[in-house]
């Protein structure tokens, strides 16, 4: 492998920089803000036999205020060529508004050396401009899922989309193994179904940094069954790895309703089927739950219905999350105070980890927790569960309930 590390200019079409014509003369275009501070506390005297010089008009000059707004950059290069497999560039603190010391004054990142890591990784130093120069160090996570061979239709897809997504047919059927990265979109009146015994592998969000997820979009449906699984990709030497996992999202403030398959919810049936190595592997929520506080779950908070019977949740760091969620009926009289039960169950599920997680970094969380929802219904399946508006912690069949 054959790699190098420089500095570039952030954007040579940046009004703050003259390149290549004078790139010392900084002084007309910097934000005012900065002018002042350094007016305020520098100056240089090329000539100091000459006292009438002996003001900041010469700042620019010295050599500490040569380079302004440069970013760290990082190439891969083929080794038999010496062509470039790729790039990438990037600022330590894009929120930097050349604050004057010790801020990030000059906006500047000068790399000087890249080493390999064990993991195939890249690890690149130098110093940024915080403080006038600041110690600075940065990884750049393995390339081997880049290289994966991905099924071609969605790869295309994924590619060409701006926020990195496919979006599934009215009625798609994958009934064959293949390995996804980005975000599979169900969208509403939608339906994707996964089955015999088609292993669906995806790829690592922190790798390729992009999300790897299945979203159910509000009255969009998901069907896992005759032993389909969903997975994560290896890892780059010898690692291991995690997917996002799945999202179930909903209308808030609409009541679910029967029958389930057109319910305005998003809805997940999962029979016979196993999730495993994801981050977390049902999020009923607008987003990702890979949280422990009820204020962010609230944030997320969302409908969606999720069927489960003979699932296997195995190796993920969190299993089932509810964001939360009543079932508002208004003036239904059956229910308490117009609200009932939700309707999600889990059903003889399996809910178990079997050996370390693919993330060093993770541990395991509760396999279930439920935020401000109740009714959610686990039977015939032993399993702690921890839940927030609702005291409980069981390791024996339960429907838990607010108290």
């Amino acid at each position: 492998m054959v790699a190098v590390v420089s500095t570039k200019y952030s954007n040579e079409n940046d009004p703050l920089i003259q390149f290549p014509e004078n790139p010392l003369r900084w002084d007309t275009n910097l934000p005012q803000g900065t002018i002042d501070c350094i007016n305020a506390n520098y100056s240089f005297d090329p000539d100091p036999a000459t006292p009438q010089n002996e003001n900041t008009d010469y700042w620019p000059f010295t050599q500490d205020y040569d380079y302004w707004n440069t970013d760290a950059f990082v190439a891969k290069l083929n080794p038999a060529d010496g062509s470039m497999l790729w790039c990438t560039q990037w600022d330590a603190d894009p929120t930097s508004t050349f604050d004057c010391f010790p801020g990030d004054m000059r906006n500047q990142e000068c790399m000087y050396k890249i080493t390999e890591a064990p993991d195939g990784g890249l690890v690149v130093s130098g110093n940024t401009s915080h403080n006038f120069d600041d110690y600075y160090l940065a990884k750049l996570q393995p390339d081997c899922q880049s290289r994966v061979a991905y099924d071609p239709v969605i790869n295309a897809a994924v590619m060409a989309s701006a926020d990195k997504s496919y979006t599934v047919g009215a009625n798609e059927i994958w009934n064959t193994s293949k390995n996804i990265h980005g975000t599979i979109v169900i969208p509403d009146g939608h339906k994707l179904t996964i089955s015999n015994n088609a292993v669906i592998a995806f790829a690592d969000s922190r790798l390729l940094s992009h999300p790897t997820r299945i979203v159910v979009e509000a009255g969009g449906r998901l069907v896992l069954n005759s032993g389909a699984t969903l997975t994560s990709l290896p890892g780059c030497n010898e690692e291991k790895a995690l997917w996002d996992g799945i999202i179930v999202q909903g209308d808030g403030g609409y009541p679910l309703q029967e029958p389930l398959v057109s319910s305005r919810q998003g809805y997940a049936s999962l029979r016979v089927c196993r999730i495993e190595n994801a981050r977390v592997a049902i999020s009923v929520g607008e987003d990702l739950l890979a949280t422990n506080s009820m204020a962010v779950a609230q944030g997320l908070s969302s409908g969606g219905i999720v069927i489960a019977d003979n699932a296997t949740f195995r190796n993920n760091v969190r299993d089932v999350v509810f964001s939360p969620f009543e079932n508002y009926h208004g003036d239904y009289p059956n229910g308490l105070y117009g609200v009932e039960s939700n309707f999600s169950r889990f059903r003889k599920c399996t809910f178990e980890n079997t050996a370390t997680l693919n993330d060093p970094y993770q541990r395991p969380e509760s396999h279930a927790t439920l935020f401000g929802v109740r009714g959610v219904r686990f039977r015939a399946a032993p399993l702690p569960v921890v839940c927030t508006l609702c005291s409980m912690s069981a390791t024996t069949p339960c429907s838990p309930t607010s108290t």
